[in-house]
């Protein structure tokens, strides 16, 4: 079941108000600079994989389902190459955005897929039951807080 979109992903901006893609581009340009100033020691793989996370944002009104699943992809990609990184926070931006657009079903489907890729990646640089189990929490937790919207 589809839900009523808020009104600013279902109208374009008018005047005196931001357009969306204006915003969309911002908090893409924002999670890079962030997540290029937190490895400042970043090759050019990373600095790659970090722009092809954050770049698909400038779609996600358009198509919410395709650029969470590339972000996704490129999240799993990245992990494997280069470790997690700030800019892995593009995935919370997409499910947010699911959340707001789609029914509850994708949005679990989404949220499976985005818990599953927070166990693998705290997997790979937690060590020990305590610190994997903090981060496991704290990460499913900002998920959730991104999925809430879809709960009403």
């Amino acid at each position: 079941m589809r839900q009523r979109l808020p009104d600013a992903f279902r109208r374009p901006a008018t005047a005196g108000e931001r357009s969306p893609s204006w915003v969309d581009g911002a908090i893409a340009l924002a999670l890079l600079a962030l997540s290029l100033a937190h490895s400042r020691n970043a090759g050019l793989v990373a600095i790659v994989l970090n722009v092809a996370l954050v770049a698909p944002l400038l779609w996600r009104r358009r198509a919410p389902v395709p650029v969470f699943a590339l972000i996704w992809l490129v999240a799993a990609v990245q992990s494997l190459a280069v470790g997690p990184a700030f800019a892995d926070s593009a995935l919370l931006v997409a499910f947010y955005t699911i959340a707001v657009t789609s029914g509850l079903r994708t949005t679990a489907g989404a949220g499976a897929a985005l818990e599953l890729g927070i166990v693998l990646a705290v997997s790979e640089v937690a060590s020990g039951a305590e610190p994997w189990l903090k981060a496991v929490i704290g990460l499913s937790g900002l998920a959730t807080a991104a999925g809430v919207p879809s709960v009403r």
